[in-house]
């Protein structure tokens, strides 16, 4: 997730089938949706994402070291990340269960697991990527990403002579 961006639901229900380690990309098109009914397994549903759009990531060769093992015997519409009994991941487990022990580990402050798209952003706008290519990377509309991402910015000492 610091490494795409993605949305919780995208990663959950994140298929085999959407990575291409030959384009070297990962394909956003769908989601394992939270319902009314909780965050568990049988309470998700398969949805398109939260803004209808399709969107493609490039891998980095660390995300690829990291995916391909966790791909080893599994099936086109098989899940990437499933729990130890092979469903799909609660997040909000994932959260309390993994992703606090490690921030604790580390002696680093709380958050919540969605910190990571927010890093990403942050991240993108950071190393000069502009807030419209950071937008499409992430699924967003450009006035989100100025408005949520573009607090990393660094000033100029000077301005342009016009």
């Amino acid at each position: 997730m610091f490494k795409t961006g993605v949305r919780n639901a995208e990663a959950v229900g994140l298929r085999v089938s959407s990575l291409d380690f030959t384009l070297n990309r990962v394909v956003i098109k769908e989601v394992l949706a939270r319902t009314v009914n909780g965050t568990h397994a049988a309470a998700r549903v398969r949805k398109e994402t939260k803004n209808g759009k399709i969107r493609v990531l490039p891998f980095t060769d660390d995300l690829k070291g990291l995916l391909a093992p966790l791909l080893v015997g599994k099936l086109a519409d098989d899940l990437v990340f499933t729990s130890i009994s092979g469903k799909p991941i609660d997040d909000r487990m994932f959260q309390r269960r993994i992703f606090s022990v490690v921030l604790k580990g580390l002696n680093l402050p709380h958050r919540v697991l969605y910190a990571c798209r927010h890093t990403f952003g942050s991240r993108c706008i950071e190393a000069g990527i502009n807030p419209v290519m950071t937008a499409f990377l992430m699924g967003n509309n450009p006035e989100t990403a100025l408005r949520n991402y573009t607090h990393q910015l660094n000033i100029p000492n000077s301005l342009p002579e016009i």
